[in-house]
């Protein structure tokens, strides 16, 4: 959005915008673009992008870019694909890891920070990397199913009531 905004891109009236995400809806809105699909009742995949998107299972061909992160599986892009829609997948950004500072790294192996949020599959993968071993009194909590899932298999201890409250 934001190098959309900054070279001032026009997008054309015939064209409908779809996004993932509330932050993502957030920051097309405020650059003044219309978004005319986003998946809905806090289904904030791209799973929940294709029930809402009812013209892609009629018989007319969509051509639809795709944008995704280098990390993000193609499953928007396979899933219009598979209805028989002419699709463009573009890799739009690379997620890059940000080392935590000495002093976080300390605070969390103390305790001084006693609770993390991971928000996005590869920021679980990036806390079981520079944070290998977190307290058992921290809490772990993950936004989502995806996120949940990725903190698991990169062997992130989650907080037991946040799964049960997930369910």
């Amino acid at each position: 959005v934001d190098v959309l905004a900054h070279h001032q891109a026009v997008i054309p009236k015939h064209t409908e915008v779809a996004v993932v995400g509330e932050a993502t809806l957030q920051a097309f809105e405020a650059a003044g673009y219309e978004v005319a699909r986003t998946p809905q009742d806090g289904d904030n995949t791209t799973e929940g992008l294709l029930k809402v998107w009812p013209e892609i299972e009629t018989d007319e061909v969509l051509k639809v870019l795709t944008l995704r992160s280098d990390v993000a599986k193609p499953v928007l892009t396979e899933g219009l694909i598979s209805r028989g829609h002419d699709v463009t997948q573009v890799v739009a950004f690379r997620t890059v890891g940000v080392p935590a500072s000495v002093h976080i790294r300390e605070d969390v192996q103390s305790g001084r920070i006693n609770a993390l949020l991971i928000a996005s599959p590869a920021i679980a993968r990036e806390v079981a990397k520079q944070f290998p071993e977190i307290p058992e009194h921290t809490i772990v909590a993950c936004v989502g199913p995806h996120t949940h899932e990725a903190a698991i298999d990169s062997g992130v201890r989650h907080t037991a009531e946040h799964v049960e409250s997930e369910m």
